[in-house]
């Protein structure tokens, strides 16, 4: 892929609008309704269940804004099965600031938060919404 000048200083110009906050009020998450990633679409019952988790100890919760329009969001907590790791529970970027570097922006920020809580590791899941055939 070739990337031209100009395109970068669109992009860095673009980053530089861009702000990103702890979500310390439940009520923030709200943001979140109905927006999509991928084939997944965050219900109020997604969204009730982000806000529990919210409380949990050592959780972080972030939100990357342009002005007030959503940028993206990202959270990791404690809430795995095994002690002493973290769990990246949502990542979501909005279409028109996908690859710009926020996703990874906002994931790094929480893997340094876990390692500032001295987390054994950091863990996630994903899934494939394309049927895959494994023999």
């Amino acid at each position: 892929m070739f990337v031209t000048t100009q395109f970068l200083d669109k992009m860095n110009a673009l980053m530089k609008t861009i702000t990103i906050n702890k979500i310390t009020t439940p009520s923030t998450l709200d943001i979140l309704l109905n927006k999509s990633s991928f084939n997944y679409t965050y219900t109020q019952a997604t969204i009730d269940m982000l806000k529990k988790n919210l409380d949990l100890k050592d959780s972080l919760y972030l939100i990357a804004k342009e002005g007030a329009e959503f940028v993206a969001f990202c959270s990791i907590d404690r809430d795995w099965w095994e002690d002493g790791y973290f769990f990246i529970r949502e990542i979501l970027v909005d279409p028109k600031f996908q690859k710009l570097g926020i996703g990874k922006t906002l994931m790094s920020k929480c893997i340094e938060h876990a390692k500032d809580k001295k987390a054994i590791g950091v863990v996630t899941e994903t899934i494939s919404l394309t049927p895959t055939r494994w023999f």
